[in-house]
């Protein structure tokens, strides 16, 4: 069993990846394994309808610990959770384990749980290779401090006057506050990009994934020697078990797989030289110039 952790912002197509991983033979998606105790506690659905503590799949994956019991993300609070995110950092670096009893009664408790999770899918399922859409770049490094050899990291970008569009379209937010979202996340995913080492580290484009989806997937999944079948949305299962994720992907829903740069049409203009005032170096770095 191996994991494939995606990395990045909301609203870069993480969910698209996830479930054109997710045809392919041995792979299976989660969606975003560390919010399964969250989202049960609130009475959240699974992606196949049903609440996901009365879900069949995930009371047989959590047997006699129920899903709201699951304490699967640390949660980021103050100067002591970024001190031990540039610990586990700096560790991860070294090739090192984190020490000290903050870290394992916190962040590798909650990657233990996460771990015995992954354990129980690949049993249900018969996956060799799971596919956790987290995204949190703080949670990926809490799992890869704990698993190094068994969590992947995949870091995808998307241009971020999209994902500045995307946010303010989706939930209202004000320009600024999406741009003031986009650029810190943007710092987090850089310092999990440096833990890994940036020669190491796996990239994704969302804007070439739409561009060229077999290509994309088949350089993502030749390590683990799974072929490319399908890139086609139509053939998802109708009864799905990811966690959270877009809505356009709820249910039985189909969409293509499409590039959606809208935000070059609709983004306001005042919305647009904010952003690039603001946010222009952090986008030209992760190579998005025009």
């Amino acid at each position: 069993m191996r994991i494939l952790y995606l990395v990045g912002d909301s609203r870069s197509g993480s969910t698209l990846l996830q479930h054109l991983l997710s045809l392919q033979p041995g792979v299976h998606a989660l969606g975003e394994l560390r919010r399964l105790g969250a989202l049960s506690r609130a009475n959240q659905p699974c992606a196949c309808g049903a609440p996901l503590g009365e879900c069949e799949f995930w009371c047989g994956v959590c047997g006699e610990t129920p899903a709201e019991q699951r304490t699967t993300e640390n949660v980021p609070s103050g100067l002591a959770w970024r001190l031990s995110m540039l610990r586990e950092a700096t560790a991860i670096r070294g090739g090192l384990i984190p020490a000290g009893a903050l870290f394992r009664r916190r962040s590798h408790a909650a990657a233990k749980e996460c771990f015995r999770l992954y354990e129980a899918v690949a049993r249900e399922t018969g996956a060799s290779l799971l596919i956790d859409n987290s995204k949190e770049p703080d949670h990926f490094l809490h799992m890869r401090a704990s698993y190094p050899d068994l969590v992947e990291p995949v870091f995808l970008h998307r241009d971020g006057r999209g994902i500045t569009w995307s946010k303010m379209r989706r939930t209202g937010v004000s320009a600024g506050a999406a741009i003031d979202g986009y650029i810190w996340m943007q710092r987090l995913i850089e310092t999990a990009r440096r833990a890994i080492g940036l020669n190491k580290a796996t990239e994704m484009k969302y804007e070439e994934l739409c561009e060229d989806p077999e290509g994309g997937l088949a350089r993502l999944l030749s390590p683990y020697d799974i072929p490319v079948e399908t890139v086609d949305l139509g053939e998802l299962s109708d009864v799905r078990h990811d966690i959270g994720g877009s809505p356009t992907f709820k249910g039985a829903e189909r969409r293509e797989v499409k590039l959606d740069e809208r935000w070059r049409e609709d983004l306001p203009q005042d919305a647009l030289e904010e952003f690039q005032r603001r946010a222009s170096r952090l986008n030209h770095f992760r190579g998005y110039t025009d």
